[in-house]
């Protein structure tokens, strides 16, 4: 019982470390390692797994949008006399990130610093 109830503190411990540095760079890797190791010790309801899960959905979601932006920037970039520059779908993917905080991720910045050159 001691065992499994320092697995079970180790568990959380991850769940809540993995959370805090999920935009750090490996943060994917990480929580998907805590959180698979709070399910495989069959602790569902830990109580650090709702927020877990709700940054890895958030990190999800910048990973999308930095996908969206890197084709706006490839597909409507100046590359030599004559390209035309979609801005507009550039300006409204940056938007939309703007009102979620802004990128957290050091791709999703370097993303954005490309994206408005």
């Amino acid at each position: 019982a001691e065992s499994t109830l320092k697995e079970i503190l180790k568990a959380r411990d991850s769940l809540r470390k993995a959370t805090e540095a999920i935009f750090e760079d490996g943060g994917h890797v990480r929580m998907d390692a805590a959180i698979k190791f709070a399910l495989d010790l069959k602790f569902p309801h830990a109580p650090e797994l709702p927020k877990a899960r709700k940054a890895l959905e958030e990190l999800e979601l910048e990973e999308k949008r930095i996908k969206e932006l890197e084709e706006a920037i490839q597909v409507g970039g100046y590359l030599k006399e004559g390209d035309d520059v979609d801005l507009k779908t550039i300006d409204k993917i940056v938007g939309e990130i703007a009102q979620i905080g802004g990128f957290r991720t050091n791709d999703g910045k370097d993303c954005e610093e490309r994206a408005k050159k």
